[in-house]
């Protein structure tokens, strides 16, 4: 046969053959038998080289218009996820990037098919590049992909991300402070925008919340509930902090922390900061029958028809941001919240003069976070709302004083200790 009839093979198809051939020559080899350093160096082998393939890819992808479009789809991704059994949104993620390689950062490209930049890090500096904006000059922007791509040698990728922040700074000072701030005003201008929350009953006791807010905001929020949360506050014994399970005492993961946090940070909340509403201040009113409140037995109701039990309505009550409406035989409003069951301002910081955190034993969150609760006798019981009777504790621990599986204990410098019931 003549070399004029050898059909013309891309070396890119030859290629994917050539490795497809040796994958299958692999056969079962395994690595357990590798010398250590032959591990090691395979190791490091097979990011760089996946990174390669990864960039050799992206550019098959960015040519394939043509494959998408011989079969009706709308582009590539759509085409390539049902025949690789692969989701849409990575694939798509990947024809974006593609995009940027190959009409924007050329270099960044090239860099990934050869080695100097791996599939991450090319995420990272495209990802910056494309920051920038279209008002930095042509050669600022090629100044910085260069500068990019060099420092890929020495930094990962978050490592990049920082410094990618900053790129403008490094490569046209000059430029960097108006940029900047450009930059940030539009960011914040597209977070307000896009800032949202939805609540969504489960139907188990529980809710959904869902947010997105603001970097600045969520940074804010989040300072806020670790101080709910502090390692020092949370070294004591099981039951003395956020991060313990009061069910299986114990240690909770982070998540569940923080959500015990958003609990207590909601409780602390001073209602009387809160916006007016119907000419008061905005105030929850739990509606629960005076027999059932009394013995601690039945349901509460809040305003939107929330459910909640007696004993959590005995334990609101303490709390000026809760008032429970009492209700008799025929439903009719006996009591709506009397003032006198509330501890006054002047009250709350007489008792934190003394004891300037939360009463329970060990427990450090500060008094100015805390709730009065009726300590000797409830309100409920007739207790009286009076400074020598009454105990500063964090929303944790208030939660405890009404809690049924906890004993509460007067120890003898006057802190309270609970105890679990066996």
């Amino acid at each position: 046969m003549s070399n004029d009839t050898i059909p013309f093979v891309h070396p890119v198809s030859r290629f994917v053959q050539t490795v497809s051939v040796a994958l299958d020559d692999l056969g079962d080899a395994h690595p357990m038998y590798m010398s250590t350093d032959a591990k090691a160096d395979a190791l490091v082998e097979f990011t760089r080289i996946g990174s390669r393939l990864e960039g050799l890819r992206l550019q098959v992808i960015g040519a394939s218009g043509d494959v998408a479009d011989r079969e009706g789809c709308r582009n590539i991704s759509a085409w390539v996820g049902p025949r690789t059994r692969t989701d849409y949104g990575p694939n798509a993620a990947s024809e974006r990037l593609s995009g940027d390689l190959e009409s924007r950062w050329r270099r960044v490209g090239a860099g990934l098919r050869d080695g100097r930049v791996n599939l991450a890090q090319s995420r990272v500096i495209v990802r910056a590049l494309n920051n920038l904006g279209d008002e930095v000059p042509p050669l600022v922007l090629a100044k910085a992909e260069t500068h990019m791509i060099e420092q890929a040698e020495f930094f990962t990728p978050k490592a990049l991300r920082i410094l990618g922040d900053k790129i403008l700074e490094v490569v046209a000072p000059d430029l960097y402070e108006d940029e900047e701030r450009k930059k940030l005003e539009k960011s914040e201008q597209r977070a307000a925008a896009q800032t949202k929350m939805s609540i969504t009953n489960r139907g188990d006791g529980t809710a959904d919340v869902k947010a997105r807010i603001p970097e600045a905001d969520a940074a804010r929020l989040k300072r806020y509930l670790e101080a709910f949360t502090s390692p020092r506050h949370n070294s004591n014994t099981p039951g003395s902090g956020l991060n313990i399970d009061p069910a299986t005492g114990q240690k909770l993961p982070y998540d569940g922390v923080l959500g015990n946090a958003f609990r207590a940070f909601l409780e602390s909340i001073d209602p009387r900061r809160m916006p007016i509403q119907g000419g008061d201040a905005t105030r929850v009113i739990a509606t629960i029958p005076w027999k059932d409140l009394k013995a601690g037995t039945g349901v509460g109701i809040l305003g939107d028809g929330t459910r909640i039990s007696a004993g959590e309505v005995r334990r609101l009550a303490c709390n000026a941001g809760i008032i429970p409406a009492v209700l008799g035989g025929k439903s009719e409003v006996l009591d709506l919240g009397r003032m006198r069951r509330l501890y006054t301002h002047q009250q709350t910081q007489a008792m934190a003069i003394g004891h300037p955190e939360c009463r329970a034993a060990g427990c450090t969150i500060p008094a100015a976070w805390s709730e009065g609760h009726h300590f000797s006798q409830s309100w409920v019981d007739g207790g009286k709302t009076d400074v020598k009777d009454g105990k500063l504790l964090c929303p944790w621990h208030h939660n405890r004083a009404h809690d049924s599986r906890y004993l509460a204990q007067l120890t003898p410098n006057g802190d309270v200790r609970f105890i679990r019931r066996r």
